[in-house]
């Protein structure tokens, strides 16, 4: 009987110790922000190219989760496949009357479901679905084209294009620490002349903007703006469209770039003269005269909505941010406009030793001749070119190996940081290298 309840207790051990291996654990719930942009194109349906719209997120196994942006009238209830899943839910979402043309379309996700609760890391997607009659409409699929996983790691993808939804990216970045390269708020050069500058370099970093007027964000007028805006002399024909610039510097190449802006009504965003966003605007080429797709309406007019960018358009230097903003029509009462930009650096790494050119440690006399060999006779190049860079001038020539000569046998003089221990280079430059061995 001792050995049966012996071995009856070990069974029992050992069952509950699988089920316990096997038993799925709570998963994670990472913080982070998920950005999609997509171009829907006319289905030659009835009513294009007015068609209304939704855009929402779901799990993989096809949970509803929540509403991103919905743009429809009283004829919502043709988005068959979003009402059917979401019950018409639009808490947080970007919503508005049906579109009067087809465009991009740019919406980002909290990671978090319609309570505010943020929702367990795991496999999610991006379902679009639009009409232009009254019919079920084009419909992305629910494989894994616009499938992406939510985590600790970062994602992003260009999917391929679909019969009737272009020109798509999403990526997803869990939050980690930021920097502000333009705050909300901050002070904008701003054209309100009503003069039409697409045809000029508005955009350029060297375009000369000496003679527009300045003032802080809020831009606009009609919502008690911190700058207003002038819209000509005739309000029932106000100008259609607003130019602002802004200079920022960089001293890294960021690892990605998070931007938001608040725009009442559309918007089209270049970073050095390249487009990295645009809301409720038509696609294609933009003129002065154009106006936006829609009127922006409630709590969208002062909401600062986050668009998806490449980091790669933001250099080490001077940067420019020109935007263009356009009112749905010549009567509209208001307009608005204010920005945010923020960086995420690149990983923290030791960096390198000025004048430690041959990655020992130490600054010695082997460390000029090691530059000499390199520069004259043909002897394979520092492992780190920025430690070889001995006067900081973005260049490695025969001045570093004299400059660090003169340092150790005639003036001992501190070289440019990083000196005094092991960092990173504050003067942005294109030497390849970043960090030495000797610093690991």
């Amino acid at each position: 009987m001792h050995r049966l309840k012996s071995t009856t207790a070990c069974v029992l051990t050992a069952y509950l110790a699988m089920a316990l291996i096997a038993a799925p654990g709570t998963p994670a719930q990472t913080e982070g922000t998920t950005s999609f942009r997509v171009r829907t194109l006319p289905a030659g349906q009835e009513y294009d190219p007015r068609n209304i719209l939704a855009i929402w997120v779901e799990s993989s196994q096809g949970q509803f989760v929540k509403t991103l942006k919905k743009m429809a009238d009283s004829r919502e209830s043709h988005l068959y496949t979003w009402v059917s899943v979401s019950g018409r839910d639009t808490v947080d979402a970007i919503t508005g009357a049906t579109l009067r043309s087809h465009e991009t379309h740019t919406v980002t996700w909290d990671g978090r479901d319609r309570s505010g609760n943020v929702t367990p890391d795991g496999e999610y997607r991006i379902r679009v679905e639009f009409t232009a009659e009254h019919e079920q409409g084009p419909l992305t699929p629910t494989g894994s084209p616009l499938q992406f996983t939510k985590g600790p790691q970062p994602f992003s993808s260009t999917p391929a294009d679909q019969a009737y939804f272009r020109d798509m990216t999403i990526s997803y970045a869990p939050d980690i620490e930021t920097a502000t390269l333009v705050a909300r708020g901050s002070t904008w050069k701003y054209h309100d002349e009503g003069t039409d500058l697409h045809s000029t370099p508005w955009k350029s970093l060297d375009y000369d903007d000496s003679s527009w007027d300045s003032g802080p964000a809020e831009l606009g007028y009609g919502d008690s703006p911190a700058t207003t805006l002038s819209y000509g002399p005739d309000a029932a024909d106000k100008h259609p469209c607003y130019y602002f610039r802004h200079r920022f510097q960089m001293t890294y190449a960021p690892e990605s770039v998070k931007l938001l802006v608040q725009r009442d009504d559309g918007m089209v965003v270049y970073i050095n003269g390249t487009e990295v966003a645009r809301d409720n605007m038509p696609s294609g080429d933009t003129a002065y005269g154009d106006y936006a797709s829609s009127a922006v309406g409630g709590s969208d007019e002062s909401t600062l909505f986050e668009y998806p960018m490449l980091p790669s358009v933001i250099v080490p230097g001077e940067n420019i941010i020109a935007v263009e903003v356009h009112q749905s029509d010549g009567a509209s009462s208001d307009l608005s406009f204010d920005l945010e930009l923020k960086a995420t650096p690149p990983p923290s790494r030791p960096g390198f030793l000025r004048g430690d050119a041959d990655s020992s440690g130490v600054r010695e006399l082997t460390d000029a001749i090691y530059i000499l060999n390199y520069l004259y006779l043909g002897q394979s190049g520092p492992a780190c070119l920025s430690a070889a860079d001995s006067n900081d001038d973005g260049s490695v020539d025969v001045s570093d190996a004299v400059t660090l000569l003169v340092h150790l046998f005639l003036d001992a003089r501190p070289l440019p940081e990083p000196y005094a221990a092991c960092g990173q280079d504050p003067s942005p430059d294109d030497l390849l290298c970043m960090e030495s061995d000797a610093c690991e």
